[in-house]
């Protein structure tokens, strides 16, 4: 039953996007804030379960991926719902889903050929940033931000997409 925990994790992780998004075009952003980052948690605390239990599968090396593309897109819809963001944050975060739309159908004809492909360390560093992302868009809106705080958000978007994209033509090398 321990070895489950993981996957569970994994799936929860999948099912908070919705109230994520939710809470975002509420512009609730406190709370959006502390279910992102639990939801956030999940994503570490799975892959250190299954290594400590021993528990890694194919289930989980697919599922991952995919709860980290479903909570971020689910917050990007949040964002694109919410109509209050800037058209250079909406640009970014389209750059950002067309990439993971694109892996998700590579990945899945990938698994339809017998081929589990597992995260590539780049790609754990891009996840680590869309969440960076999600976290300083959800601050920004939550109170009003000097130019810089704008500036640095506008940076690290320009900075995930193009390493999000970097990701996906390393993959396109498998």
């Amino acid at each position: 039953m321990l070895a489950l925990l993981p996957n569970l994790l994994t799936l929860a992780r999948c099912f908070a996007a919705v109230p994520i998004a939710w809470l975002i075009f509420h512009q609730n952003w406190l709370a959006a804030g502390l279910v992102l980052a639990l939801a956030c948690a999940t994503d570490w605390l799975d892959g250190y379960l299954a290594r400590r239990l021993d528990a890694t599968s194919a289930f989980g090396i697919w599922a991952d991926p995919l709860a980290d593309k479903i909570l971020l897109l689910g917050c990007f819809a949040g964002f694109v719902l919410d109509k209050n963001l800037p058209n250079f944050f909406l640009v970014c975060m389209g750059i950002i889903a067309a990439r993971e739309l694109w892996m998700l159908v590579w990945r899945s004809v990938q698994a339809g050929s017998g081929l589990v492909v597992p995260a590539s360390q780049t790609a754990k560093v891009k996840t680590v940033l869309q969440f960076a992302c999600l976290f300083a868009i959800i601050y920004y809106c939550s109170q009003p931000m000097s130019d810089w705080f704008f500036l640095a958000i506008c940076i690290l978007l320009v900075v995930t997409a193009i390493l999000t994209w970097q990701s996906a033509l390393q993959y396109m090398k498998l």
